[in-house]
């Protein structure tokens, strides 16, 4: 379960990383791709700390805590504010 969160996350960093560079790069507006990015991460993050509640193998824990870990920080450096 961790795992299949994590692949989401790499997948939704990337596509915010894309609008980013995109709207850089050419000066396009990609407003609506880095807010369904962030959407996506808050989405995933409220998802995350939900399947924590219910983990007990020590393991699957570790992964998500360090997982949350790293959402937390991809929000702080990119300046999301959960709702």
């Amino acid at each position: 379960m961790v795992d299949s969160i994590r692949d989401r996350y790499a997948v939704i960093v990337n596509k915010f990383l894309s609008a980013v560079g995109r709207s850089g790069a050419i000066g396009m507006d990609t407003t609506y791709d880095s807010e369904t990015a962030v959407t996506q991460v808050l989405k995933l993050r409220a998802e995350l700390a939900k399947l924590r509640e219910t983990l007990t193998e020590e393991r699957a824990i570790g992964k998500a805590d360090a997982l949350a870990e790293k959402i937390d920080n991809f929000c702080r450096k990119n300046d999301i504010i959960s709702p």
